[in-house]
């Protein structure tokens, strides 16, 4: 099991000292987190695509000069903020694998708690999958992160095969697989449910549907 000192090494923070706001704003946030909390909702009010870099910089109270002094385009913006998606599932998966409980119930639990982690996430992860290919190199970190996850919940797998808990399957693949279901659910159960009746359900209904049955 790989130690947390040998995963991907986060990003290095620049510590700069910001240039004056065109728009001071009344939050304590430092200029580099308003800039991502900013970007962070007007993705989820506009979605990844349809947001420019002046809009950020208008939300965020900067000067757009000032917005291309902490982010050189909107990508990396991005990239940050969609670091979590995989890094928050990972430190469960690590924290499973210390545990080193029965691999049945962890599964469960793994699934349940990234269930609850994508219906928090603010916008569509697919948007998302679909920028990072046209710049690989601002989402470096976060393939990194997703490949880990890959191989955390494939060697969960295997304990469960190796314990007689699985069938023999292949582990590489069945982990991919309930990775991209988890994406799948949580995506059509939105989708369906808007759709039908503009209800968008949260993590606490979604999270709901994975309750194990009573025996």
């Amino acid at each position: 099991m790989p130690s947390r000192s040998e995963l991907p090494a986060d990003r290095p923070t620049r510590r700069r000292v910001g240039r004056p706001r065109a728009n001071p704003t009344d939050g304590d946030l430092a200029p580099r987190d308003e800039i991502l909390a900013a970007a962070t909702r007007l993705f989820a009010e506009q979605g990844v695509v349809d947001v420019t870099m002046s809009e950020i910089a208008a939300r965020a109270g900067l000067r757009q000069a000032s917005l291309y002094y902490w982010f050189r385009r909107k990508e990396e913006i991005l990239a940050e903020i969609v670091e979590q998606v995989n890094r928050v599932p990972l430190d469960f998966v690590l924290k499973l694998e210390e545990e080193a409980g029965d691999p049945a119930v962890q599964l469960w639990r793994l699934i349940r708690f990234d269930v609850a982690a994508l219906c928090a996430f603010p916008f569509d992860i697919n948007e998302v999958h679909r920028l990072s290919r046209r710049a690989p190199d601002a989402f470096e970190v976060y393939w990194q992160e997703r490949q880990a996850l890959n191989d955390g919940v494939e060697r969960l797998i295997a304990r469960g095969v190796a314990s007689g808990a699985f069938r023999p399957v292949d582990s590489r693949l069945t982990a991919l697989v309930v990775l991209i279901l988890i994406v799948v659910f949580v995506l059509s159960a939105g989708l369906i449910s808007s759709f039908i009746t503009g209800f968008t359900p949260s993590e606490n209904h979604l999270s709901a549907k994975l309750t194990p049955p009573m025996t």
